[in-house]
């Protein structure tokens, strides 16, 4: 799912199993709850880490200060 994610994947399905043990028809690849759980920490870590396409304030206050044309005579 993560590598789904930074792929450009809007949404992430994952089916959620009890106890693997019983083994229902997708046990392969469902997710345990603590597993589950620590996909969401994952999910929302990725999406720190990738951020958004928004120029925040700070980001265009930096942008007018840093940005200068510079001429060779």
């Amino acid at each position: 799912p993560i590598f789904a994610y930074f792929s450009g994947a809007d949404i992430i399905e994952k089916h959620i199993c009890y106890d693997r043990e019983t083994k229902p028809y997708d046990h392969y690849s469902s997710l345990q709850p603590e597993e589950f759980s620590s996909l969401v920490v994952q999910l929302k870590q990725a999406s720190e880490i990738k951020g958004g396409l928004e120029i925040t304030e700070a980001q265009k206050k930096y942008l007018t200060v840093a940005s200068r044309a510079i001429s060779k005579s």
